[in-house]
């Protein structure tokens, strides 16, 4: 809570100013993200949890145009981790309902200087998560014809028939293919995460070596990461740069400072037990 509290707040911050600089962990590089840019991700963050399809649609809009940057997010997995109540699991199932449901994907409506996302058909917003996994099950035929403008402009409860005629006649199917699914969650949920977390773990290992297993190894690496922050400290200090300094040089200083922004975001993340003890700044 207090990690999704200081995001909040950081968010509110730098949407005062026309531009923000973000690390994009996709691309391994500082990106500038322009005003308008992050008008639109506020637009569709404040949207998202409008109902199921809403969510899926909006969630796969953030991550395909990238606009987590906007909110300040490096990488679609910061963004749902720091900003939406479920985890990466239940945002991959979104997506994959998304991508069935592709056609309805809502452009983003600019009116005067605030930015909304498009209206997504009611009869859609009234389907349940479960029927949306449903619908993505069943033959092209129906699912055309189920999403059809006439079939979806028809009054709910006219809608809600027609939905249940063509949920029985795949009842079959697609009770088959919940079934599927459990039994490969089931089998695959252990071996899956262990073998995630063994390929973050040597991506860590290969990026900044390999971690202290000692009392003593963990209190030497303490004190030369002190002294190096003392001394970035001291530089930062230093360097001076002002106003009248050229564009390259102030680009140059904020992708400095970006970059212990992103540091002090994967310190935090690494240390959550600390939080409590942990001082954030204002």
């Amino acid at each position: 809570m207090a990690k999704e509290l200081a995001k909040q707040k950081d968010i509110r911050d730098r949407q005062r100013v026309a531009e923000i600089t973000v690390y994009d962990e996709e691309t391994k590089d500082f990106v500038q993200v322009s005003k308008e840019i992050q008008s639109i991700a506020g637009a569709i963050h404040k949207q998202i949890s409008m109902s199921s399809i809403a969510t899926a649609l909006l969630l796969k809009k953030m991550k395909d145009e990238k606009l987590y940057l906007g909110l300040d997010c490096q990488s679609f997995n910061e963004y749902v981790q720091c900003m939406l109540p479920f985890k990466e699991r239940m945002a991959r199932n979104y997506i994959r309902i998304a991508e069935r449901f592709q056609k309805f994907l809502p452009e983003t409506v600019v009116i005067g200087d605030r930015q909304r996302v498009a209206e997504i058909p009611e009869n859609l917003q009234s389907l349940s998560l479960r029927s949306l996994v449903q619908l993505t099950n069943i033959d092209d035929d129906d699912f055309d014809e189920v999403t059809s403008k006439d079939n979806l402009g028809q009054p709910t409860p006219e809608f809600a028939k027609m939905l249940q005629e063509v949920k029985k006649k795949h009842s079959g199917k697609i009770s088959q293919l919940t079934e599927e699914v459990k039994k490969l969650k089931a089998e695959n949920e252990s071996s899956e995460s262990v073998a995630e977390r063994e390929k973050r773990n040597e991506e860590i290992e290969r990026i900044y070596g390999a971690k202290a297993s000692t009392l003593k190894s963990k209190r030497m690496l303490m004190d030369a990461a002190r002294s190096c922050l003392n001394q970035a400290e001291q530089y930062l200090h230093q360097i001076n740069v002002d106003d009248e300094d050229p564009a390259g040089l102030k680009k140059d200083m904020a992708d400095l400072i970006s970059r212990f922004h992103a540091a002090f975001k994967k310190g935090l993340n690494n240390y959550l037990f600390l939080a409590d003890q942990i001082e954030e700044y204002d």
